[in-house]
Order: C-alpha cells, then sequence, then structure tokens
C-alpha cells in the first residue's frame, strides 16, 4: 500500500495551500487569544501577578517541549513513511503514550509549581496554584497532541475547529473571571485548564488503539526522541532561561517587562509555528522522495513570508504603541520601545532559524539539533551572564539575539549544507 498522501490527489500544491491557510489562521486565533489574555491581565493584575504568570506560561512551554520531543515529533518524522494501517497504529499507541506522560508531567508540575511559590512567597495560595497548574498543564498536552497529530494527517481545518472552541471557552471563562471579579491567578489557570478540556470533545484524533505492538511503537519513537529530549531541553534553556534569571537578577517585575514587551510580538512567533505544523510534514515527504530542489525552494520562500510578515507586523505596532502605552498598558509599563526594538531584532533572526530547525527535524537530524543547541546555551549563558547586570532586561533581549544570530549562521551555513549532501549521497551512482 503506498504512503498516505499528505495532500489531495492531483492538487497537491492547492490542498497544501489551504492546509497552509488553515494553520496560519489557526496560529492567528490563539495569537490573539494569547495576547488579548496578556493584555487582560497585564491591566486587572499587580505586576509581581503577572511576572508569575509569565513564568508559569514559559513552564507550560517546557512541558510540551518535553512532550514534543518524546512523541509527537518523532511521530511527525516517521508518519509519512507509513501506509494508512501503520500510521493509524502508531498514532494509537503514542496517544496512549502521551497521556502516560502528561499525567506525569502535571502532577510533578503542580508540585513544583506549588512548592516553588511556598518558598519563595510569591503572590498566590501554593495548593490552589499548584492543583489549577496540574491541570493546565495535563489538559494542555492532551489538547497539543491531538493538534499535532491533525497537522501530521492533514486535518488542518479539523484542528482549526478545535482551537476556535478553545477559544471561546477562554474568553467566556476570563470574562466571566474578570465580572466577578476573582482574577487571581489560580483561577485563571485553572479556567485555561478547564477550556483545554473543553477542546478535547472535538480533537481530530483517528488512531487505531487496539492494535498490537505498543512497545514497539514506543521503542521507534525513543529511537528519535533520545536525541530530539536533550535537544529540546537545551533550545527551551536557550530560549526561555532569561526570564528566570532576569527574575533572579533583577526582581519579578523584572520578568514581567520583559514578558509584556515580547507578548507584544509573540504573535511572530506562533505564526512560525504555525508554518512548522504543515511544513514538517511536507518537507518529510520531500526528503524522503528525494527532491531536494523543490525542498529548497519551498524553504528559501518560506523565509521571504516570514521576513516579510515580521516588518509588517513590527511597523503596525510601532504606529499603534502610544494608543497601546496610553490606553492599555499603563504607566506600570511605560518606556517599552527600547525593548520592543530589541525583540523586533530577535523575532526577524528567530523566524529564520527556526525554519532551519523544522528543516532539520523533518529530515531526522536529532543529533545535529543536539550539537548546535549545546553550544547556543553555553553563549546564551555567557552573554547573559555579562548583559543583565550590566544592561538589566534589554540586556536579556541583547543576549537572546546574539544567540539567535550564531544559531542562524551554524544551521544554514554548516548543517543544512551537511544534511543535503548526506540526503543526496545515496543517489549518485557508486
Amino acid at each position: 500500500m503506498a504512503a498516505p498522501r499528505l495532500s489531495a490527489p492531483g492538487r497537491p500544491g492547492r490542498r497544501l495551500l489551504l492546509d497552509s491557510f488553515a494553520s496560519l489562521l489557526d496560529q492567528g486565533v490563539l495569537s490573539a487569544l494569547n495576547l488579548v489574555l496578556g493584555l487582560v491581565l497585564i491591566r486587572l493584575t499587580a505586576k509581581e501577578s503577572y511576572g508569575l504568570y509569565a513564568q508559569l506560561y514559559v513552564a507550560g512551554i517546557f512541558t510540551t517541549t518535553l512532550l514534543d520531543a518524546l512523541v509527537t515529533g518523532p511521530l511527525t518524522t516517521l508518519a509519512p513513511g507509513l501506509d494508512d494501517a501503520r500510521r493509524r497504529a502508531l498514532v494509537g499507541h503514542l496517544d496512549r503514550y502521551q497521556r502516560q506522560l502528561a499525567a506525569g508531567l502535571a502532577v510533578v508540575s503542580g508540585a513544583v509549581a506549588g512548592g516553588v511559590v511556598a518558598w519563595l512567597e510569591l503572590p498566590a495560595h501554593p495548593v490552589a496554584l499548584g492543583a489549577a497548574f496540574a491541570v493546565y498543564v495535563w489538559a494542555g498536552s492532551l489538547r497539543e497532541f491531538g493538534r499535532s497529530v491533525g497537522f501530521v494527517e492533514g486535518h488542518a481545518r479539523a484542528v482549526l475547529r478545535m482551537d476556535a472552541w478553545y477559544a471561546v471557552a477562554v474568553t467566556v471563562s476570563i470574562g466571566l473571571l474578570a465580572a466577578l471579579d476573582w482574577m487571581s491567578l489560580p483561577a485563571v489557570m485553572l479556567a485555561l485548564g478547564l477550556s483545554n478540556l473543553a477542546a478535547l470533545s472535538l480533537r481530530p484524533l483517528d488512531g487505531d488503539r487496539d492494535a498490537a505492538g505498543f512497545a514497539e511503537a514506543v521503542a521507534a519513537v525513543w529511537q528519535r526522541s533520545k536525541w530530539a529530549l536533550p535537544g529540546s531541553l537545551v533550545a527551551w534553556f536557550t530560549n526561555y532561561s532569561y526570564l528566570y534569571l532576569a527574575a533572579l537578577w533583577l526582581g519579578v517585575s523584572a520578568s514581567a517587562d520583559l514578558n509584556a514587551s515580547r507578548l507584544l510580538l509573540m504573535p511572530l512567533s506562533l505564526c512560525v509555528l504555525a508554518w512548522s505544523r504543515v511544513a514538517r510534514p511536507h518537507a518529510a515527504k520531500l526528503i524522503k522522495a528525494g527532491e531536494m530542489r523543490s525542498l529548497d525552494r519551498y524553504a528559501l520562500w518560506s523565509v521571504a513570508g516570514i521576513e516579510v510578515l515580521t516588518l509588517v507586523y513590527a511597523g503596525t505596532l510601532w504606529a499603534i504603541l502610544p494608543w497601546l502605552e496610553t490606553h492599555v498598558l499603563g504607566p506600570r509599563y511605560a518606556g517599552l520601545e527600547p525593548l520592543l526594538a530589541a525583540w523586533t531584532v530577535y523575532f526577524a533572526i528567530y523566524g529564520a532559524r527556526w525554519i532551519g530547525t523544522s528543516l532539520l527535524t523533518s529530515g531526522d537530524r536529532y543529533r545535529m539539533l543536539l550539537i548546535s543547541g549545546v553550544m547556543c546555551l553555553v553563549v546564551m549563558l555567557a552573554a547573559t551572564a555579562y548583559a543583565v547586570p550590566r544592561w538589566g532586561v534589554w540586556g536579556a533581549v541583547a543576549a537572546l539575539a546574539l544567540v539567535e544570530a550564531l544559531d542562524l549562521a551554524l544551521i544554514w551555513l554548516v548543517l543544512l549544507p551537511s544534511a543535503r549532501r548526506d540526503a543526496l549521497r545515496p543517489l549518485r551512482p557508486s
């Protein structure tokens, strides 16, 4: 039986375009939701509470990163090469595997969050926050797996429906909290967790859970995840540990300033993620077919599109920034212009770098990514230790931009050409 099609017969370009548009629209909905939620919390909660929310949000990204490395990343690499029956069996096995991992991560995450809040005497009830965060991590992990499977199987429009329902649930629940004046951090995290559960009824998951071979499926995934896991952890520390380091050196309010300025540009990051959801399965298919020229064109057009989007979005944001500072952010977050300029440079580099990283992931190059990730982590820690004590929060963003620039050069000038040569070598006559 032939490998499953990732695009409609006879019209692959149109199907890819529709899926890409649906993915972009999906991520646009989530970007708008994240932006509005952040602005609401900035407006209605204390600066320290928003700083703590920012750190919990990043901790949630950490759990997503773990599960992507252990489950969904390898699934994206393996699925395009399987026939329909084997793919459904793999999805069913990994759904069970991911549920087990998500439950364990939720318990650990809740205990750690509650313990840290109690130890540092942060502005939240430790038990309530720990329980709410555990629900948030567990439910969010299940929804994220469903999203990943939907994109792998070419069901981007089904993912959009699920995430639209999630957005409605978040809007209603947060609106209710605001109306009742219950905008505490545990209540917000619980509302987000329950909204994830509400969306799970529309999860696009078509797996065969009755097939035998669970251990074999986990073993096949582990062959990739044993390299992807350390690489993903290193990448997370490189991209997000600045928030905790800044809080350690400068206080929790510094985390609030960093996240508030980054929040305004986060839709750019989420648009890059939307691209990767559709692009990774498509790139894996092109690599398996040996269509490297098509892959090169796709990558270059993707980079061009992301950079144009970055310029247009950043220009629009700068135009409306005075209004945002007056009517939304308020005086507690005045003077964010230097941070926004630094974040704009960072995201312009980040978009091109992430596209290169996604191509390496599609080509099963996890060891390459681990090596580059370790190098970047070392540079980030050194740059942050130097820049933050001297230049404060601006130094943290400058250190991140430096690391992204180095990683961009390494991936596009060294790692991708090497991977391309390896992919073409079997096609050459011996």
